[in-house]
């Protein structure tokens, strides 16, 4: 994206996006970690660099992309957005999968869709005052 670009883009989005790209560092790093060095499953190491994740995900958009005070309240608003989009991004999964698109093309529809979603549900529910 360019730099022109990125001024037509809000700057509330551009850090919820930022902290997207750090979230999945961190789940990428802690997941293969835990395999790596612990030997977990797969499905262990995704679930617990999910919560790991999900956590570093709600400080950070908490304090910098959505610029509110941490509370209970929110963070159980943030982890229920989390669970709602982890559903989309299977259901989305599954429906690319089931009609034969390749894999690159259901990881997109789960980016298109996925993300505007959570930062809109975030944005309106989540944080709002």
């Amino acid at each position: 994206m360019t730099a022109e670009a990125m001024t037509l883009v809000p700057a509330q989005l551009r850090r919820f996006l930022t902290t997207g790209i750090i979230n999945t560092l961190v789940h990428t790093i802690v997941a293969v970690a835990l395999i790596k060095l612990l030997s977990a499953t797969q499905t262990a190491a995704n679930v617990v660099a999910f919560i790991l994740a999900t956590l570093v995900s709600y400080l950070i958009n908490t304090l910098w992309s959505f610029a509110r005070a941490l509370s209970g309240r929110t963070l159980k608003r943030f982890v229920t957005v989390a669970l709602i989009g982890a559903t989309v991004t299977a259901l989305v999964a599954r429906t690319a999968e089931s009609l034969g698109a390749h894999y690159l093309v259901g990881i997109g529809c789960v980016a298109v869709t996925v993300a505007p979603m959570t930062f809109l549900l975030h944005k309106y529910w989540t944080y709002r005052q």
